[in-house]
């Protein structure tokens, strides 16, 4: 399968943030605007209107600045509340 195939881009305008996950290993979120909470299996983001949540094992965050965030590991969902 090709990599393509398992990107998937989530754009919305109304809460003001979009992610990218790459095949369930990494997502990038823009447009987060607090680290809520992490730990190995999950990553809680605060976003305009609500939280995203970040479900896993073995999750890291790699990258963190001012509206950008990378987290990778073995991403089994990526929730909005």
């Amino acid at each position: 399968m090709e990599l393509a195939e398992n990107i998937k881009t989530i754009k919305n305008e109304i809460v003001g943030y979009e992610y990218v996950n790459y095949g369930g290993k990494q997502v990038n979120v823009m447009g987060y605007k607090d680290l809520l909470f992490f730990d190995e299996v999950k990553v809680i983001l605060k976003v305009k209107n609500g939280e995203l949540l970040v479900i896993g094992k073995n999750l890291q965050v790699l990258e963190v600045s001012h509206g950008f965030i990378t987290v990778k590991g073995e991403i089994s969902s990526v929730t909005f509340s």
